[in-house]
């Protein structure tokens, strides 16, 4: 329950819930690159600097989730670095990569009227979250 809070924080301090313009707001520095297609995205804190490498191969609503799994780790676990493989299974996720997962989920649907969508599968599409991602919803 603490990182559903940590974005609300987040949200209510920057006013915004968008991913980009929190890392802008933040100083952390997004860079396009061209990943093996199994890497989505990588978190890397380098002398104080906080970036996010996301893979420019990705479909354009996937960006949106791997840059806020990305932030997740810069703001919940800001000294390590992490990678967000494609294709990981559940029992194979460290207990940060589920938190990264659980904060860009809480991050996207922040401000979403849920009833608007019939199921939270047609939710997650519309916002283009990982089905994976249900468990948070």
């Amino acid at each position: 329950m603490w990182v559903k809070k940590e974005v609300a924080d987040l949200i209510n301090k920057h006013g915004t819930n968008e991913p980009v313009e929190l890392c802008d707001i933040l100083g952390i520095l997004l860079i396009s690159w061209d990943m093996h297609e199994d890497m989505n995205g990588i978190y890397k804190y380098l002398r104080r600097n906080k970036l996010i490498y996301y893979n420019n191969r990705l479909p354009e609503h996937r960006v949106r989730f791997v840059i806020a799994h990305e932030l997740a780790h810069a703001i919940l676990h800001p000294n390590s670095n992490a990678a967000y493989l494609r294709n990981t299974s559940w029992t194979m996720l460290s207990k940060a990569e589920k938190q990264a997962h659980e904060f860009a989920t809480y991050l996207l649907i922040h401000g979403i009227n849920r009833s608007d969508y019939e199921t939270k599968k047609n939710l997650l599409r519309a916002i283009g979250i990982p089905m994976e991602m249900e468990r948070f919803i």
